[in-house]
């Protein structure tokens, strides 16, 4: 599937909602709604786009704790978006 990571961001620990997201997703991320975890990677739901946890680099299946991808909505066609609108059901 492919992805179109916008940015990384930072998570602090004691909130899910702590990232620190890129400029022109900052208050799209404060508002959006956390769905279901695909692959064991939290997700939410914003209006802009979907936010994802992203993989550790170089290391496949590992769970990255301090960085999110933006999937926007603009940018990806129906089937790259499906997963996450179930998700987010």
């Amino acid at each position: 599937m492919r992805l179109i990571l916008i940015g990384l961001l930072m998570i602090a620990p004691a909130s899910a909602f702590a990232f620190t997201p890129p400029v022109g997703y900052q208050s799209d991320f404060s508002s959006a709604k956390q769905c279901r975890d695909i692959d064991g990677r939290h997700v939410w739901q914003g209006q802009q786009g979907y936010y994802i946890q992203n993989w550790l680099l170089n290391q496949p299946g590992q769970i990255d704790p301090d960085t999110v991808g933006v999937v926007d909505l603009n940018d990806n066609a129906a089937d790259v978006l499906q997963p996450f609108v179930d998700a987010c059901k």
